[in-house]
């Protein structure tokens, strides 16, 4: 879960 998030964290800052 945690895994998850950090990925989406970082998926989402390369987005923004």
């Amino acid at each position: 879960f945690e895994t998850e998030i950090k990925k989406i964290s970082e998926a989402y800052e390369c987005l923004v």
